[in-house]
């Protein structure tokens, strides 16, 4: 499997225009995660817009490396931490909980339902 991967990335062409394809393509991935972020922020509060982006980047950052799956438990246990300067501690760990649960645990739970089901179909 090492061996053709590596030979499919040896005929990846290394242009201008597939490193543009590849940071735009991040971007949006990135973006997917911080809007839902920012968005919640906003609507709670009235945090400035540069410090949220920035803060909710980190943030994510940090989920992304922590070493439980899918960085569950820490990642709530830090919003205030992370944005409580910017919006009051009980709306931060609001913010997180609802971002979480819509950008992590939706899809355990769709997957723990749709497993059995598809299990019983075969």
């Amino acid at each position: 499997a090492a061996q053709r991967t590596s030979e499919r990335l040896a005929r990846v062409p290394r242009t201008p225009g597939t490193a543009a394809r590849l940071v735009a393509v991040h971007v949006v991935y990135y973006a997917s995660y911080l809007a839902p972020l920012v968005g919640l922020a906003l609507v709670l509060g009235d945090p400035p817009l540069a410090p949220l982006v920035l803060r909710a980047l980190v943030y994510l950052c940090f989920v992304f490396a922590l070493p439980t799956p899918g960085g569950a438990g820490p990642s709530e246990a830090a919003a205030a931490w992370f944005f409580g300067d910017l919006v009051p501690a009980a709306d931060a760990i609001a913010i997180v909980i609802v971002f979480r649960a819509s950008t992590f645990y939706l899809q355990l739970a769709i997957g723990a339902l749709y497993l059995p089901v598809r299990a019983l179909w075969r």
